[in-house]
Order: structure tokens, then C-alpha cells, then sequence
């Protein structure tokens, strides 16, 4: 597996499938913020949200990691907007993967 290191934050991408009224999304929207789920965290940072958190950032932040068919992001703490704590946001969320 990938561990993050230093200052950094190993997030799973998460991609929005369905409105909150329940409305399937095509694949060809764009939500303006991305999504992600924390899996590992540097030592280096005093970071608030644990692992399991959604997290909100800029879509072109950071740097795109592919595992496993799972596409990931490790971003800086600098480029994280808040952590989605209203389970009414998560809904609809769904990984990002790749061929499948």
C-alpha cells in the first residue's frame, strides 16, 4: 500500500453519482470541488480530520495517484477546503475507479 509522508494527505477520490434529490449525474458533469476519503496522513502536520473523513478540495490539486484501479490524491493540508460532516452531503458520493 502508499503511505503519505511529511506534510501530505493520501485521499481516495470520491466522485458524485447522484444529486441530493436523487438525480443520476453523467459522466460528463463536473462538481467545481472534488471529494475524497482520508486513508493515511504525514507525522508532519497538526491535521484536524482523521482517517475515514471526507474531505472537500480543489479538483486540480494535488498529485493523482492510480492503485489498484482506485484513483487517490495526495494533496497538502493547504489545499483542503473543509470535511463533509452532514451524511445528507455523502450521499450519492461513489469511489473513483478506473476500468471497471
Amino acid at each position: 500500500m502508499f503511505e503519505a509522508v511529511g506534510e501530505h494527505i493520501l485521499v481516495q477520490i470520491f466522485k458524485r453519482e447522484k444529486t441530493q434529490g436523487g438525480l443520476v449525474l453523467p459522466s460528463t458533469s463536473s462538481d467545481p470541488q472534488a471529494y475524497g476519503v482520508v486513508l493515511s496522513f504525514g507525522g508532519n502536520i497538526g491535521f484536524i480530520a482523521e482517517k475515514g473523513d471526507y474531505l472537500v478540495f480543489h479538483p486540480r490539486g494535488g498529485m493523482d495517484v492510480l492503485m489498484e484501479k482506485r484513483v487517490m490524491k495526495v494533496l497538502k493540508s493547504n489545499e483542503i477546503y473543509g470535511i463533509l460532516t452532514d451524511e445528507k452531503l455523502k450521499e450519492g458520493l461513489v469511489p473513483l475507479t478506473i476500468g471497471e
